[in-house]
């Protein structure tokens, strides 16, 4: 290296070592004083961000002040609380109509459970039953204009679950029953009855009146009343619903009677297996048409039925095995 090449070299790195350079910037640790510009947004604006959020983040956002939290209450019930569990008793049934018509939650509840709340025991929960009075007491059981109330002031339920943990004791699910058949304003897509008391020219009428809705049928340690669950009941079921899951576990008459399935693992064209001690009928395909899962399994005491092709093979063979 010359010299002059030397000088210019070297007169170029002062030149570099002159050049500024920003410092990294950092956190300032003087909280933020000026205006709220996020939540002093029209409430419109606000509630089209939070549309767009999950539910965590809805929660999260609506702890940042009050502004914030009043302004996403629509999101907020509309996301998070969509569904409801009501217990079938007099209180029970008065606290959900009061739920129901808090702002917002009357629209945006889509599932509601009816039950009998019980501790581990069985036992109905403390408080719950008072004076020692019974669920079919006059205490504890709901006028049947207050079980209607409640429903009409669900107008978008689509999913229902009426649960008895007080082995069939309770009238309220065929009050409820029989509400559900004279509210139109009700669009049913799943319902689920448990270890309930029904009488069947009832619950034959509330499937009948949500038959253009109606897919996903539960029917699991159901005492039926003033007749039976009979095979040509069955295949009505097959006929006038368009049901894509069907679940048919413990049906009873009053008398004890339980519908059977009579020997379905003697057709032996199918699957046969062993479920623990009993025995069982299994098919499964996929649909042509839909390209859908299609399944069911039959046993003596239950049937579970899945897709739409599934619901109306299973059905067709549990009469064709009546009929062997």
């Amino acid at each position: 290296m010359t010299e002059a090449t030397s000088d210019s070299f070297i007169g170029s790195m002062q030149l570099n070592s002159a050049i500024l350079v920003p410092t990294m910037v950092t956190k300032s640790q003087v909280p933020y004083s000026g205006p709220d510009l996020v939540t002093a947004l029209p409430t419109e604006i606000f509630q089209g961000i939070a549309s767009n959020l999950d539910a965590g983040s809805i929660k999260a956002l609506r702890l940042t002040n009050k502004a914030a939290a009043a302004k996403t209450q629509f999101n907020f019930i509309s996301t998070c609380r969509q569904s409801m569990t009501i217990d079938m008793t007099k209180v029970g049934i008065s606290r959900g109509l009061h739920n129901l018509q808090k702002e917002f939650v009357s629209t945006s509840t889509k599932h509601v459970t009816f039950t009998t709340f019980s501790t581990e025991k069985g036992t109905l929960q403390k408080g719950l039953l008072q004076n020692g009075s019974r669920p079919n007491g006059r205490v504890n059981l709901p006028a049947n204009g207050d079980v209607k109330a409640v429903l009409g002031h669900a107008p978008n339920v689509t999913n229902i679950v009426l649960r008895d943990t007080t082995s069939g004791e309770s009238l309220v699910p065929q009050f409820i029953c029989k509400a559900l058949v004279t509210l139109p304003c009700v669009k049913l897509t799943d319902l689920t009855i448990d270890g309930c008391t029904v009488d069947c020219k009832t619950l034959k009428n509330l499937l009948n009146a949500h038959r253009q809705t109606l897919r996903c049928l539960v029917l699991r340690d159901l005492t039926i009343t003033d007749g039976d669950f009979t095979y040509a009941f069955l295949s009505k079921l097959g006929k006038d619903l368009g049901l894509t899951r069907l679940v048919l576990d413990q049906l009873y008459n009053t008398t004890g009677k339980r519908f059977t399935i009579q020997h379905p693992f003697k057709l032996n064209s199918f699957a046969v297996g062993n479920y623990g001690t009993e025995n069982f009928l299994l098919n499964e395909h996929q649909c042509n048409d839909c390209h859908n899962f299609q399944r069911y399994l039959l046993r003596e005491d239950m049937a579970s039925m899945t897709g739409h092709a599934g619901v109306q093979e299973g059905i067709a063979m549990i009469v064709k095995a009546k009929g062997r």
